[in-house]
């Protein structure tokens, strides 16, 4: 139980030294702040096309005739002006509940390519695909491999939702468990970089748990935060890359040397 919390302590601590890496190293920043910025542009051409195009539409097709009473005209001004305000103040909602997830959506092929490229710079590891064929085969295996552990720490949370809605602080209490499979996703990073197969991996971690739980508890937790994932997500993506070469990749050798590869 010593060595669990240990572990776990070591992990939320790097949390704090992926983040100090993340700003010292410059040269990931574009592979960070890109895809933000493409889901932002995203949004905006929407909001031209809602200022320029949809609202000028339904300003236009709710009118009173020539004719009408200044009642009734009165009436019609007032429903165009609430309809035009509920459009605009429902646009805000969406981008506000959607901007994350879309720029979330946007940054994985971002957050790979920060892992590879962090891991060439910290540990000489640098995966080298053979030609575009090789390249394609890596997301897809990666993005195959990323979606079985996403979906796990999906299925946990959502059977916990009973707890964070009834148990007072539940959403805290859980957050190790669906943490876990978040930190898990950071690790895998490493685990590609070497094309090693998903059953290695999962061998691989044998002693390394609390670690990794560690580490995505505290990113769970920060991502709680509104928009925290622009900056969460890429100290997730080094911190993994950190725990695989520093924690999982020697304890598994030590503990089997025929792990190593």
């Amino acid at each position: 139980m010593n060595r669990t919390l240990k572990d776990f302590q070591l992990g939320a601590k790097y949390t704090l030294i992926a983040t100090k890496a993340l700003f010292d190293t410059r040269s990931l920043w574009v592979y960070a702040l890109l895809p933000w910025l493409l889901g932002l542009c995203c949004y905006l051409i929407l909001g031209v096309l809602l200022v320029f195009w949809l609202l000028p539409l339904v300003n236009g097709a709710i009118e009173a005739s020539p004719d009408a009473s200044a009642w009734w005209s009165g009436t019609v001004a007032v429903l165009r002006w609430l309809s035009m305000a509920g459009i605009v103040i429902a646009a805000f909602v969406v981008f506000l509940f959607t901007y994350t997830t879309v720029s979330t959506l946007l940054s994985l092929p971002f957050l790979d390519l920060l892992a590879e490229k962090y891991e060439e710079k910290a540990y000489g590891v640098k995966y080298i695909p053979q030609n575009t064929r090789g390249r394609l085969s890596y997301y897809w295996t990666s993005g195959v491999n990323s979606f079985r552990i996403s979906l796990k720490g999906i299925l946990w949370a959502v059977l916990l939702i009973p707890v964070w809605l009834t148990v007072p602080g539940g959403l805290i209490l859980i957050a190790p468990l669906p943490g876990y499979y978040l930190g898990l996703g950071g690790v895998l990073y490493g685990a590609e970089h070497r094309r090693c197969p998903y059953r290695q991996f999962k061998r691989q971690l044998a002693g390394s748990r609390a670690v990794i739980c560690g580490m995505g508890t505290m990113n769970y937790l920060c991502l709680l935060i509104p928009f925290a994932a622009f900056f969460m997500l890429p100290v997730l993506a080094i911190g993994g890359v950190m725990i695989y070469n520093d924690v999982v990749l020697p304890r598994s050798t030590a503990a089997d040397p025929a792990k190593h590869f």
